[in-house]
């Protein structure tokens, strides 16, 4: 099992994240937010639930993470995108087009490893 945001704080429930969530929103979010908030996601996916992905604070990071999935430098932020995607079962397919496109855009910053852990959640 992979290890997620070690240095950021724990939560307790989805409300606990969402809020956490809305307060990056007014800071603004660049690819370093845009980790912290999918290591979140991923850390803490038990808490969600299927009405949890229908909030607003949900869908103003999905939007949040199309604007900014393009300006990615880090493979393994791409990686995290992939496997957030899949486990929150997202089926934007614009995201997922996007994600696509930017990997084959972006090739010379993957490791075979990488390529390999996004492909996965690509089959899925």
């Amino acid at each position: 099992m992979e290890k997620y945001s070690g240095n950021v704080q724990e939560f307790n429930s989805v409300d606990e994240i969402y809020f956490f969530l809305e307060n990056m929103f007014v800071d603004g979010f660049d690819e370093h937010h845009m980790s912290i908030a999918l290591d979140v996601f991923l850390r803490d996916v038990v808490f969600f639930e299927e009405k949890d992905l229908d909030s607003p604070t949900f869908k103003l990071f999905l939007r949040e993470l199309g604007r900014n999935m393009i300006t990615f430098q880090d493979e393994k932020n791409y990686v995290k995108v992939a496997q957030f995607l899949d486990w929150f079962c997202v089926d934007d397919k614009l995201l997922w087009v996007n994600l696509e496109q930017y990997i084959l855009k972006k090739d010379r910053i993957f490791s075979p490893d990488s390529y390999v852990r996004i492909l996965k959640h690509f089959s899925n």
